[in-house]
C-alpha cells in the first residue's frame, strides 16, 4: 500500500540523508505521490489510472486502424493496450480475432478466454472460440461453445452447428 511505502521512503532519507537532487529514493517517493493523486477509474476487476485509459485506447485505436491493412501491426496493438489496461474485454477480443484470421487458434482461444472471464452478454467471443476449437479438432467442446453463442442469440453460430454439431 502506498502509506507503507512513502513511510518506508521517510524513513530511509532520515537514516541516510542525502542530497535530494540525486537520490533514487526521493525519485521514487515522487512517483509514488505522483500516482496517488492521479486521476483514477475504478473497474469490475481493478483500478487504472486515467492518464493509462488514455494511452490505452490510443493503441487500441491504431489497432482499428491497422486492422483493415495489417493484421499482425493490429494485433501488436491491441496487446499493447491489454498490457496496459487489462481491465477491458475488447481489447482481449480484438487480438483473439487477430489471431483467428492469421491461423493461429490456439492463441486466439487464450484471449478470447481472456475475454470470457468478464462474462461477456454477447455470444461473439464463444462463436469464435468454438469455430477455433473446431478448426482444432476439438468437436464436442467447439459446439458446447457455439451452442451457447446461439443461446446468446449469436445467428451465425447457427449455420455452423447445423453443419458440424450433429
Amino acid at each position: 500500500d502506498y502509506q507503507s511505502l512513502l513511510a518506508f521512503a521517510d524513513t530511509t532519507l532520515r537514516r541516510f540523508p542525502t542530497d535530494p537532487s540525486d537520490s533514487l529514493i526521493v525519485q521514487r517517493k515522487n512517483e509514488i505521490f505522483s500516482a496517488i493523486n492521479q486521476p483514477s477509474v475504478k473497474t469490475q476487476t481493478g483500478t487504472i489510472t486515467t492518464i493509462n485509459l488514455s494511452l490505452a485506447q490510443k493503441y487500441f485505436d491504431a489497432g482499428l486502424t491497422a486492422f483493415k491493412t495489417d493484421l499482425k501491426l493490429a494485433l501488436k496493438s491491441f496487446l499493447k493496450a491489454a498490457e496496459i489496461n487489462p481491465y477491458d474485454p475488447k481489447v482481449f477480443e480484438n487480438a483473439a480475432i487477430c489471431y483467428f484470421n492469421l491461423g493461429e487458434y490456439k492463441k486466439c482461444i487464450v484471449y478470447f478466454d481472456k475475454e470470457l472471464v468478464f462474462k461477456t452478454t454477447t455470444g461473439k467471443p464463444g462463436f469464435f472460440k468454438g469455430v477455433a476449437l473446431l478448426k482444432l479438432g476439438q468437436q464436442k467442446e467447439g459446439c458446447g461453445y457455439l451452442q451457447t453463442a446461439s443461446s446468446k442469440g449469436y445467428a451465425e453460430a447457427d449455420g455452423i452447428i447445423k453443419t458440424y454439431c450433429k
